[in-house]
């Protein structure tokens, strides 16, 4: 009996014991593992397809943690939030922000961490107040929503493409190309027109070039007849007045000086039917005596 009693004593003593240490290792890991690790919580504003939990969390492209739980936001039900467990040493920013990715052709998400800024302060955290950080949409996110816009922008000029090549708009397409083919070859031909008038025009302008140096050379040539006969005129009033001067004395006895004075108005005579003839026709007709001209004989006293 007593060393029935003695086992029983062992027995327990044996089981305390393991229990005892079983409890202490247990105790240091969770007190080593609350040292080593630190948790974060994450709200999404989006789907987390792919993400669950033991999903890997990433820091420059290397795991430092995963994720611990995943659960929905009781006032919103499209707001995830994911608490995750990175190591103690790892540079958790106020302005680092997390971000979703997938892991390559299977199809499982992970979570990115960006570096943040170097003068940025650590984001404290703790088991009580869990610090939150801020996410990002995921760059796949972004290409489906803005790619879902994309392709209703698509649609529309699919839409608006088929109406522009409908049979009825093909028809006047054509039409107006029958049109300008039309309109092409009547310029063609208004070309051709264009050209003989113009080749008719210079022909003329070089005829009325002609016609001017022609009506400019008879110009001349009246007023350098013109002048001679001003000076005849003036020669013979110079004349008449140096007989009068002369023959004053036979003037006022009228018998002397008349037969020098006869030849004198006989040239007066002359020299004013010249003037008067070229005066009527310029009033009757100026082109044709500048054009055609007159030639008269110069006027010789007797």
């Amino acid at each position: 009996m007593e060393t029935r009693a003695s086992y029983v004593i062992i027995g327990l003593f044996v089981v305390l014991t393991f229990a005892g240490g079983l409890l202490a290792v247990l105790w240091l890991s969770h007190a080593s593992n609350r040292e080593a690790y630190h948790y974060y919580d994450i709200v999404f504003n989006e789907t987390v397809s792919g993400l669950s939990y033991g999903s890997k969390v990433e820091y420059s492209g290397i795991q430092i943690g995963t994720v611990s739980t995943l659960k929905l936001d009781k006032n919103d039900p499209a707001t995830v939030w994911a608490r995750i467990k990175v190591a103690a040493d790892t540079p958790v920013k106020q302005d680092t922000v997390a971000m979703l990715a997938y892991n390559g052709i299977t199809g499982t998400s992970i979570i990115q961490l960006s570096l943040g800024s170097a003068a940025s302060p650590p984001l404290e955290t703790s088991p009580e107040q869990v610090a939150v950080i801020r996410a990002t949409p995921s760059p796949l996110r972004q290409l489906l929503t803005d790619g879902g816009d994309l392709m209703s922008n698509v649609n529309g000029m699919v839409s608006r493409l088929n109406q522009l090549l409908s049979e009825e708009n093909m028809h006047n397409v054509a039409s107006i190309l029958k049109n300008v083919d039309k309109t092409t070859n009547a310029l063609e031909n208004q070309n051709q027109k264009m050209s003989e008038i113009l080749n008719n025009v210079m022909g003329a302008s070089l005829h009325l070039n002609q016609l001017l140096a022609r009506a400019d050379g008879q110009s001349h040539a009246l007023f350098r007849k013109t002048d001679r006969a001003l000076g005849a005129l003036e020669e013979s009033s110079l004349t008449f007045r140096e007989l009068i001067k002369n023959n004053q004395g036979a003037i006022n006895s009228g018998l002397s000086g008349f037969g020098e004075f006869a030849p004198l108005l006989q040239e007066m005579r002359y020299t004013l039917q010249i003037l008067a003839g070229i005066g009527h026709k310029m009033e009757d007709n100026p082109g044709s005596y500048l054009l055609n001209g007159e030639t008269y004989k110069e006027y010789t006293p007797q």
